[in-house]
């Protein structure tokens, strides 16, 4: 079964350039649209968007995108044909608030739960968000997406703070709990390994070592790239290539 959510934000990313622009059309953070982004790309063991400015689909990412839209207009078919479901369809409203830390220690949850048992039929899924990780979210995922910070062979956590100008503590945070990444190491290798996935699909480096575009990612040695790349894809970085050089 599709996820069209992911789906969405994919379609989203092609369609407007750019993930910080996607997020603004979603209604989501750029870091959200990435992480739905990513895990359809592992899901379908292909590399769907190349990064860069402005961000463009793969060939696979086309194909996704186009079913979507065909999606899209049969939806638009059947709610035209069966107004009932038209109006099921746009009844329910999503509406985000924004509570800073103050509020949500206080007054806001105790108020939250009162509307909610005077309005049960309404449902609810509390996500409140700081303003200021909200910013640093942004900021790092510029920094990974279009200034792609991950290419530096020096890239460390603490190099990567002080780059955002933000406590360790801080950006350790946001990256083990809200982007939900084990460490440091495996946040970045994610943009590696799709930097490399992306020149792998490339006609134009088709004829480029591997090593090369190893370490043009960011990579230090092949060793851990390749054991990155096989946990990753199941297959070796020159397994992919072939596979995709016959697929094309």
């Amino acid at each position: 079964m599709l996820d069209y959510p992911l789906l969405a934000a994919v379609a989203a990313v092609v369609r407007e350039g750019s993930f910080e622009r996607a997020a603004r059309a979603l209604h989501l953070t750029p870091s959200a649209v990435s992480q739905r982004v990513k895990l359809l790309e592992e899901r379908v063991g292909q590399v769907l968007i190349v990064r860069g400015p402005p961000a463009s689909a793969t060939a696979a990412g086309l194909q996704l995108c186009r079913h979507i839209e065909q999606v899209g207009m049969l939806e638009h078919e059947l709610l035209q044909a069966l107004p009932a479901l038209a109006a099921d369809h746009s009844g329910r409203i999503t509406l985000r608030v924004a509570v800073n830390a103050d509020s949500l220690a206080t007054w806001f949850a105790p108020a939250l739960a009162a509307f909610a048992a005077q309005a049960p039929v309404l449902p609810m899924d509390p996500a409140p968000t700081d303003p200021a990780e909200e910013r640093l979210a942004q900021a790092l995922e510029h920094t990974m997406t279009v200034e792609r910070a991950y290419r530096a062979e020096d890239m460390s956590l603490a190099s990567l703070a002080t780059r955002l100008d933000v406590p360790e503590y801080r950006l350790r945070r946001l990256i083990n709990q809200r982007l939900g990444y084990r460490n440091f190491n495996a946040y970045i290798n994610g943009f590696r390994l799709d930097a490399v996935r992306a020149a792998l699909l490339d006609p134009a480096r088709r004829e480029l070592p591997v090593l090369t575009l190893a370490l043009d990612a960011g990579f230090q040695s092949i060793g851990p790239f390749n054991r990155a790349f096989k946990a990753a894809t199941g297959r070796t970085p020159t397994e992919f290539r072939k596979e995709n050089s016959a697929d094309s």
